[in-house]
């Protein structure tokens, strides 16, 4: 079994991965490459290009056992005008290597032409990866997997980034999905949630709340209840997999207005944690997609917004909030200390975006708890200036302290329904302005 080195010249690649690098490398240190990441995503790797006299450059297993054998791949370092035919498809698939049912990889930093394509996709076991999809896949393994891959004992498969798993072209590109994201806790993302539920209710707007985070406070406020309380169905269902999403929702007010899908405590046991899980992630996507902005089904093209309230983790459900969502606001508090969660969502969201091929717009960074005093002052000049080196901005609406926030929004005309509703026209200036903007 062989443990590609690590070099400075990989390392750099794996920073900031492009076709164009990989080009000026030679095929043989390429191969290595190749390897090199293989390894980072949890395979085991044992070079066999010398062993067969056609067919296959490495030999991928799993990381708990090198009896298992999990595909043999086949490495083309090629330009881009330079296009895989079906000749080299069909000399992969008679290797010695992936006889039996054995999965068979392509990776190539060019493309692959017409009857290549049809060829593999006539093969269940013929997996390609072109340029694109490969710099894709390296830059999700570069914010899925811990820095040490001994520290898991699973891999990373580069299957969801195939052309037959390939979803850029399926998801709603104008859809207002938003993601209310913040790896810090206590900055009011539930909150933040559900008064812009109300707020967009108020203007006449059906919205969808789904709650991904395992406390489940926006549930239990929406529906009255105290916690562990949560009646069936809830999300946790869906992960079962005995509901379908559309299944799973309720009204929540008398005006047909609001709607959730609740959390509930027990979600927390489906939680893998940060690390890339993109069967799973592209699952649940398409699922969504199918299930609310498809032809059919009792919800499909109903809700004007459908809003993902996250937990304060970078966990499995943030990610794939993040992964459905096309726009992400970043509720803050203006503590330094609270830069690396905001961070770390950031980078979670661009990490989705090499899954789907759409990474959600970051509508901007949403001040809450605000006090108008110096040192919130000095602090928002931290922060806006962090914003924009994020290709982002702090919104001008900010949510100021309010110790009656946390009651039923629909019930109060305090000062953060009327800041939340100033935010509504903000957001939607913003949408729009995206939306209708000449492509």
């Amino acid at each position: 079994m062989t443990y590609p080195s690590s070099t400075s010249q990989f390392e750099a690649l794996l920073r900031n991965p492009s076709a164009s690098e990989m080009l000026q490398l030679d095929p043989r240190t390429f191969e290595r490459f190749v390897a090199f990441v293989l390894h980072k995503a949890g395979y085991l790797t044992a070079d066999v290009a010398l062993k067969f006299i056609r067919g296959v450059d490495l030999e991928i297993f799993h990381p708990a056992t090198t009896h298992k054998k999990l595909g043999g791949i086949e490495i083309k370092r090629y330009t881009p005008g330079n296009l895989i035919t079906s000749a080299t498809i069909q000399q992969l698939i008679g290797a010695p290597a992936v006889r039996g049912n054995i999965p068979a990889y392509l990776i190539t930093t060019s493309d692959f032409n017409g009857p290549a394509v049809k060829m593999a996709n006539t093969n269940k076991k013929v997996r390609l990866i072109n340029g694109e999809q490969w710099v894709r896949y390296i830059e999700y393994i570069k914010g899925s997997v811990p820095e040490n891959p001994a520290e898991r004992g699973n891999y990373i498969s580069p299957d969801a980034f195939s052309h037959a798993f390939d979803i850029k072209s399926k998801k709603p590109i104008n859809a207002k999905v938003l993601a209310i994201g913040n790896n810090k806790g206590g900055v009011g993302k539930s909150t933040t949630a559900e008064y812009l539920a109300h707020a967009l209710a108020l203007s006449g707007k059906r919205i969808l709340l789904i709650d991904f985070d395992p406390q489940a406070n926006l549930s239990d406020r929406l529906l009255a209840l105290s916690a562990n309380v949560i009646g069936f169905p809830h999300i946790e269902d869906y992960f079962r997999k005995t509901f379908k999403l559309d299944q799973l929702v309720r009204q929540c007010d008398p005006n047909g207005k609001i709607f959730l899908i609740p959390a509930s405590p027990a979600l927390g046991k489906f939680d893998t944690g940060g690390t890339g899980q993109p069967e799973t992630e592209i699952t649940f996507v398409l699922d969504f997609f199918e299930s609310f902005f498809g032809a059919k089904g009792p919800y499909s093209q109903f809700f004007d917004w459908i809003i993902f309230d996250t937990p304060p983790a970078i966990s499995l459900f943030t990610r794939l909030a993040l992964a459905a969502a096309n726009y992400i606001i970043a509720p803050i508090r203006l503590r330094p200390s609270s830069l690396r969660g905001t961070g770390n969502m950031l980078e979670a969201a661009k990490t989705m975006g090499t899954l789907t091929g759409h990474t959600p717009e970051i509508i901007g960074g949403l001040v809450t708890h605000w006090h108008d005093d110096a040192a919130s002052n000095a602090n928002l000049d931290l922060y806006g200036t962090y914003f924009i080196t994020s290709q982002s901005r702090l919104l001008t609406t900010k949510i100021p302290f309010d110790v009656t926030i946390e009651k039923t929004a629909s019930k109060l005309a305090n000062r953060a329904l009327t800041a939340y509703s100033e935010l509504v026209e903000e957001i939607e200036n913003h949408v729009n302005a995206i939306e209708y903007s000449p492509s």
